[in-house]
């Protein structure tokens, strides 16, 4: 049984706003009914509907390739049945939504063309949905997707921007402004495959916030895979939270799009692909998922049943840089073969990490710890792991630290941290302690069963 929401957005708000969005124009007027496939702006046209202002659409035949972009200008909230169309077409968008209105579109299926990658002949291509919300929008601006497919487009396959600016955040927080809206995302049964191959940081949900709005994210029964650069990257980059619940989903296999690419041997494909790690030169790859919260806020995940393998960069990682915590509650989580660490969590200024992990597996990490959590500026690591399983990672199991004066406080129990090329467990701060309950395992380690550095004891 899937364990009571704790989010500020249960589950019971999530299907209260769902329904109301798919509920409300129904109530107005009839759908208008898409009964001519053709892309022509002429009536019974999906072309035609959006240009028009309908609110509620219907498509009840087979679509044509479009020639360019769907756009729609409204500021009323739409809804789209798709009933199992399919919306195809070439290097370019294929919805794109442009003044925030409220979207919701179910039983539909998205599909560019593909073939992209990161050779100049590869490069190119548009989003597959494409959310932007103007910095006067208020209130909230809501995604409701339903049994939706997004593949094959060279772009990020959907993509809420409040953010003024281009490329805002690529790969963290902080640039541009955007409005006071909030971003609340549901996603229910959406397959979002081999996009993000034809530009660099493009990822398969991509949501960027600015300004003092939150971002909300709500996944079940979802598949983020093969995507060029994150799998799902939420990026709020002022004052708010992110909130995030993911269950029953996977993101396995993203961030490839720079792997191509020889560091080493210039000329590059992409320059944008290698950067400067300490004066070494890296490719930039990508993660499962990555949250970046710059401002005052705080991160809250949930998960529940998420398989997170074969990334090219970390499976799960989050990033709090201004004033607020990281809070992580992850059930039944499985992390195989990630090229950097399983699940990392950085707090980079005044704020906690709380973390509660129950039956996590992390396993063959390439690069890195199986498990990392490092807070700064005296911030508190207060961690909680049971039945979790870390194991033949190339660093650490588990590598918790609390800098700058912060404490350490963490309890394990039944866990197995056996067979990774570093400690089995490496606990590190000025105070604090570690309570061992239960029947533990930290055998077949390169070095120390548990490692443990400044004033952090054994309780």
């Amino acid at each position: 049984m899937r364990p009571r929401f704790k989010s500020r957005v249960p589950a019971r708000s999530a299907m209260i706003l769902g329904s109301f969005i798919f509920g409300s124009s129904a109530v107005l007027a009839a759908p208008y009914s898409v009964t001519d496939g053709a892309d022509s702006n002429t009536p019974g046209t999906l072309r035609y509907g959006l240009n028009n202002g309908e609110t509620e659409i219907s498509i009840d035949t087979a679509l044509a390739p479009l020639g360019s972009p769907l756009t729609y200008n409204g500021l009323n909230a739409l809804t789209i049945h798709g009933n199992g169309a399919t919306v195809s077409g070439g290097d370019f968008t294929l919805l794109e939504i442009t003044q925030g209105a409220d979207l919701a579109i179910s039983n539909l299926d998205f599909e560019g063309p593909g073939g992209y990658s990161v050779h100049p002949a590869g490069q190119g291509g548009g989003k597959g949905i494409f959310v932007e919300v103007p910095l006067e929008r208020e209130g909230v601006v809501s995604l409701i997707l339903t049994d939706v497919t997004v593949k094959d487009v060279g772009d990020h396959g959907v993509h809420v921007s409040d953010c003024d600016i281009e490329g805002c955040g690529a790969g963290g927080g902080g640039g541009g402004d955007g409005s006071s809206a909030s971003v609340y995302a549901w996603l229910d049964g959406v397959e979002i495959d081999g996009v993000g191959f034809g530009h660099f940081d493009a990822d398969g949900l991509r949501v960027d916030e600015r300004g003092d709005g939150d971002i909300y994210l709500y996944a079940i029964d979802s598949a983020f895979n093969g995507v060029g650069a994150d799998g799902v990257e939420l990026d709020e980059g002022d004052n708010g939270n992110v909130v995030a619940e993911i269950y029953d989903s996977t993101l396995n296999q993203n961030g490839a799009y720079c792997a191509p690419i020889d560091p080493e041997v210039p000329p590059y494909d992409d320059p944008t692909c290698v950067e400067d790690d300490d004066g070494d030169l890296v490719l930039d790859l990508d993660d499962g998922i990555d949250i970046d919260e710059a401002g005052d806020g705080d991160i809250t995940v949930t998960m529940y049943n998420v398989v997170v393998n074969d990334n090219f960069d970390e499976g799960l990682d989050f990033d709090e840089a201004g004033e607020g915590n990281v809070k992580l509650e992850l059930a039944f989580v499985h992390a195989d073969a990630n090229a950097d660490e399983g699940v990392k969590a950085d707090e980079e200024n005044a704020g906690n990490i709380i973390a509660l992990l129950n039956h996590v597996t992390v396993t063959n990490t390439r690069n890195n710890d199986g498990i990392q959590m490092e807070a700064a500026d005296a911030g508190q690591v207060l961690v909680q792991m049971r039945d979790v399983t870390s194991s033949g990672n190339d660093g650490d199991g588990a590598k918790l630290e609390a800098s700058g004066g912060g404490q350490l406080h963490v309890q394990l129990r039944d866990v197995s941290f056996t067979d990774n090329d570093g400690d089995g467990a490496q606990l590190e701060a000025d105070k604090g302690w570690v309570m061992l309950k239960g029947d533990n395992d930290f055998s077949g380690n390169g070095d120390d069963e548990i490692n443990l550095n400044g004033g952090v004891t054994e309780k």
